[in-house]
């Protein structure tokens, strides 16, 4: 995974996670609970981008060596 990409992805969660804490500071769990499914479907959806990642580049490699 390239660094651009990774410092997205971490900024993205980042924002979902101070989204739970501003819905908390606003007292609507509804609005919070929302905010941590996406911020655990992103983190999931992250770690499958990763994945493919690493599979391509090891793929690469078998064919260059």
């Amino acid at each position: 995974m390239n660094k651009p990409l990774a410092l997205l992805l971490a900024c993205v969660t980042v924002a979902l996670m101070l989204g739970i804490s501003w819905s908390l500071s606003l007292r609507r769990p509804w609005l919070a609970l929302g905010f941590a499914a996406a911020t655990i479907l992103f983190i999931g959806f992250s770690f499958i981008l990763k994945a493919r990642a690493c599979r391509r580049q090891e793929a690469n490699n078998r064919d260059q060596g």
